[in-house]
Formats: structure tokens, sequence, C-alpha cells
């Protein structure tokens, strides 16, 4: 196993940008360093709206129909129920 002792005590303010610093910072030092070692070169674009866009995905998933599914959707998301509407239809169009 090639186990490298010294990446055990970098810390967020050695990581060689400013990207690397603030995902070292939010994500953990490893979680940076993994992203060196395994991805070297590769851009990677974090999308405004990705979040968004899961949460819709699960709401479309878990909504069967039932007056109840909504209101749980409602109640654990923090949306209403007319914005739930409004998520389900757009997205029951594509």
């Amino acid at each position: 196993m090639d186990k490298k002792p010294w990446l055990d005590e970098i810390t967020a303010d050695e990581m060689p940008n400013e990207e690397l610093k603030t995902i070292a910072s939010l994500c953990g030092v490893k979680t940076a360093i993994n992203l060196m070692k395994n991805m070297p070169g590769v851009m990677i674009c974090v999308p405004n709206r990705s979040l968004i866009a899961i949460r819709n995905k699960y709401i479309c998933n878990k909504y069967d129909g039932t007056k109840k599914s909504l209101l749980d959707l409602s109640l654990s998301l923090g949306i209403t129920q007319r914005q739930l509407y409004e998520i389900i239809k757009r997205n029951n169009s594509k």
C-alpha cells in the first residue's frame, strides 16, 4: 500500500488554490486530497440549481397522487402544497 503519512498533516490553508481550500473547508481535507489524487486536471462545475433539480425529482418520485403524500412532502420539505403541485406539474410535462 502506498501510504503517505505527510498527507495526514495537510491543512485547508495549504491547498494549492482557492477552490480546493473551499472544498477542504466545506467537505474536509481528505475529500480535497482525494479529488487531487483521483481527478487531476478535471474541471468540476456545480450548477446553481442542482439541489433544487434533485429535490424536484425526489418530490415526483415520492408523490403518489394522494392528499396524504402531498401533506407529508409539504411538511418534510417546508414548502407549500401549491408549490408541490407546480413542481409536479412542471416535471410531469417533460
